[in-house]
């Protein structure tokens, strides 16, 4: 049977992944996002290959203490085989043929997203929605706890509701609060303080998110922030030989604190692991592995820490 773990990422620097898409619009390079939903994703692809270049630059850098070897690294993310051909016309050919790892990468998904405010320098803003989603992923792949019930019908018996008429929750009782441009804002709570602990508690627990610095958002506002409101950073190419700029561009990018989490999963071998599976889980999650994800290495974009979610 395989087995599937769960990932925090948190961005610790501007993150560009980008779409690769043709835009006539005023952003020139755009960020991956889910085509139906239009919140922002790392694309399986690019995830599992960012984690690649990460473990095959070290062995290329011969840093023996942290790092996964050549092995390793093809059983995991999968290897090309040359296979030789005879053809009539010509001499012997080569073509290569690709073998797929035994790694399960899944994309990544948005879960906060840093937003400024009148009384902190900033809170993680969520929806019903991501929250629903997460914890969708997390019954099918991780377990199912007793508590999901309550959480979810936490959800739409209290939380939906309270945002028909306003435009985020908060856990605590602030006065005048402004996030980045919605005041409409209200302290959550169901009327019952055993269920709010509960409810705090499992987004500590199965979330690893901090109530005090959360804010839950209207799923079409939230929708629409992650659509029109990410920071858009001037670009400019300078012509290496007179310094004058060649072309100014823009660029959109994920913020610092941005939270997205993904699943690894272990296709196994008659129900067996040889262990580079358990290894890789380490090393991404080792205090002192920082991974890059996504474009501009150079000017420090896409810097990242990860964390494994365990029930």
């Amino acid at each position: 049977m395989n087995s599937y773990n769960l990932f925090i990422i948190e961005a610790l620097t501007p993150m560009h992944v980008g779409s690769g898409d043709i835009t006539y619009g005023v952003v020139d390079n755009l960020i991956q996002r889910n085509p139906v939903t239009k919140i922002p994703v790392i694309n399986a692809s690019s995830l599992k290959g960012s984690l690649r270049e990460h473990f095959e630059k070290k062995i290329k850098a011969s840093d023996t203490i942290n790092a996964l070897n050549e092995e390793e690294i093809k059983y995991l993310f999968g290897k090309s085989t040359e296979i030789k051909t005879e053809d009539d016309e010509k001499a012997t050919t080569i073509k290569s043929d690709s073998e797929p790892g035994r790694m399960i990468v899944f994309e990544a998904n948005l879960l906060t997203l840093p937003l400024r405010s009148s009384q902190k320098v900033y809170y993680n803003a969520t929806s019903p929605q991501i929250l629903k989603d997460y914890l969708k992923y997390y019954e099918l792949f991780i377990s199912k706890p007793n508590e999901n019930n309550m959480f979810n019908n936490v959800l739409e018996k209290f939380v939906n509701p309270q945002l028909t008429n306003k435009d985020f929750v908060i856990f605590e009782d602030l006065r005048g609060l402004e996030i980045e441009d919605f005041d409409k804002g209200e302290k959550f709570t169901t009327k019952d303080k055993d269920t709010d602990t509960k409810f705090e508690n499992f987004l500590k627990t199965v979330f690893q998110l901090d109530p005090s610095s959360l804010a839950i958002f209207n799923d079409k506002i939230f929708s629409s922030i992650c659509e029109r409101k990410l920071p858009v950073i001037a670009r400019n190419q300078i012509d290496d030989e007179k310094g004058t700029s060649k072309n100014l561009f823009y660029e959109e990018v994920l913020p610092r604190c941005a939270i997205l989490y993904f699943y690894l999963g272990e296709e196994k071998v008659n129900s067996t692991s040889n262990g580079y599976y358990d290894k890789i889980k380490q090393y991404i999650t080792a205090d002192n592995e920082v991974i890059q994800i996504g474009a501009n290495y150079s000017i420090g974009y896409g810097f990242t820490k990860m964390r494994e979610v365990t029930p």
